[in-house]
């Protein structure tokens, strides 16, 4: 009996214990199996984490840069996304929709600047510009020069041939000077048959030759007008220059204007300069005979 019973107590420690090692087993397994389940929760969350910021937060951080941008009026900014889905459309959409307002602002600009007879500068895009010259002028100390140009007796065109033909005539003298000027001048239409050319950095000798170009150039050149008829053009230029004397736009224009209307007195298609030490204009060019 006693062998029995200790056979049989031998029986159960083997079976408790094999189950405490099954136990054992089953409670690392579940800790193994927990302890992954973690870890891959944790690199699945970083992966969607990087993958969420990489196409979308990231896309919608550039979009939203790009809105504030164009709100600020900078028309000029893109949206660089390239990525092929709805948010890289959105970008391409709203790229192509700034590049169309800037260029229609920029289209508009030139029409606020530009005189639409002449295409020239208008008097108001001028008289900044000639603000900006003349601040530059002064400070690097370097000539500015000047030129006001009038197109000789050309109400009498107008009276007798027509507001037409004096808008041709208006265009071509235009285009011949714009043709002849340097990079850099600055030509606007100053008042009606009036033209300006402003000259940076140019001394009084050179804005006479170029002054004289301009005359000879317009003077050989007849108006073929749309009617057939044939019109002679001359023109009676002042140069004026910034001096010790002549400081500002207003000083600058009003030398040029009266030199260019002692052209005319002394009979028109000829170039005067003005001469603030002397308190007059100086003839350049000895007048041709007029038709």
């Amino acid at each position: 009996s006693i062998d029995t019973l200790y056979e049989a107590h031998n029986v159960r420690i083997a079976d408790t214990s094999r189950t405490r090692h099954e136990t054992n087993v089953r409670d690392r397994t579940t800790m193994i199996l927990t302890a992954v389940s973690f870890l891959g929760g944790i690199v699945f969350f970083f992966f969607a984490s990087f993958v969420l910021a990489r196409h979308i937060i990231r896309p919608l951080r550039q979009l939203r840069n790009g809105v504030l941008h164009f709100g600020a009026g900078d028309l000029s900014y893109r949206i660089d996304l390239q990525v092929e889905n709805e948010l890289g459309d959105l970008a391409r959409g709203i790229n192509t929709m700034a590049e169309q307002l800037e260029q229609d602002q920029i289209a508009l600009e030139e029409l606020a600047v530009r005189d639409s007879l002449t295409d020239l500068y208008n008097r108001r895009e001028f008289e900044r510009l000639l603000a900006e010259e003349l601040h530059r002028a002064a400070r690097y100390r370097h000539p500015l020069s000047l030129l006001l140009i009038d197109i000789d007796k050309f109400k009498g065109i107008n009276d007798s041939l027509g507001h037409r033909v004096g808008d041709q005539a208006l265009r071509q003298v235009s285009g011949a000077i714009r043709d002849i000027s340097r990079k850099g001048d600055i030509v606007a239409r100053y008042g009606g048959d009036e033209l300006a050319v402003l000259l940076p950095e140019t001394p009084m000798e050179d804005a006479v030759v170029l002054a004289e170009r301009i005359r000879r150039m317009v003077s050989n050149q007849p108006l073929e007008a749309d009617d057939g008829k044939t019109v002679d053009l001359t023109l009676s230029i002042g140069v004026a220059m910034t001096s010790g004397e002549i400081t500002t736009g207003d000083a600058l224009v009003d030398a040029a204007d009266q030199a260019m209307y002692a052209a005319k007195a002394a009979g028109r298609n000829c170039v005067r300069r003005a001469d603030p030490s002397v308190g007059a204009s100086r003839q350049t060019h000895l007048p041709m005979s007029m038709p």
